[in-house]
């Protein structure tokens, strides 16, 4: 697989950490992973993704949306986007915007933490 996903906080804050190249299919079993875990989680729920090391990533918009149900997902809070290249960011901006979901791109996993502390005092610092 080409990604990692890991609680920051637990039941609160996911990380899904990528690296190198991310296939349709990948994607999917990642999102259907997302699901299960804002399932169990705590909202709302934040996700920050981890681009600083992806590599190629699915391009296909109609593809896209249907394998990011998590996107659509009740609990879900902010998703947030840290580093990656700008194909990357743009594709995830549309994502999240057919969702309609609280999104914001940072550069740094400092500056992601801080802004989500920032909106949400209940998370205090995270690790």
């Amino acid at each position: 697989m080409a990604y990692k996903v890991t609680w920051l906080q637990t039941d609160r804050v996911l990380l899904v950490h990528s690296v190198g190249n991310l296939p349709i299919e990948d994607l999917r079993i990642l999102a259907a992973e997302l699901v299960a875990c804002l399932e169990a989680g705590t909202a709302p729920l934040h996700m920050i993704a981890d681009f600083t090391e992806i590599g190629t990533f699915p391009t296909n918009v109609l593809a896209l949306k249907g394998a990011v149900p998590h996107l659509g997902h009740p609990k879900l809070g902010w998703s947030i986007v840290v580093g990656g290249p700008a194909l990357a960011r743009t594709f995830a901006e549309i994502a999240v915007k057919i969702f309609s979901v609280p999104y914001r791109m940072f550069r740094t996993m400092d500056e992601a933490a801080g802004f989500l502390a920032a909106q949400n005092k209940a998370l205090g610092a995270m690790k």
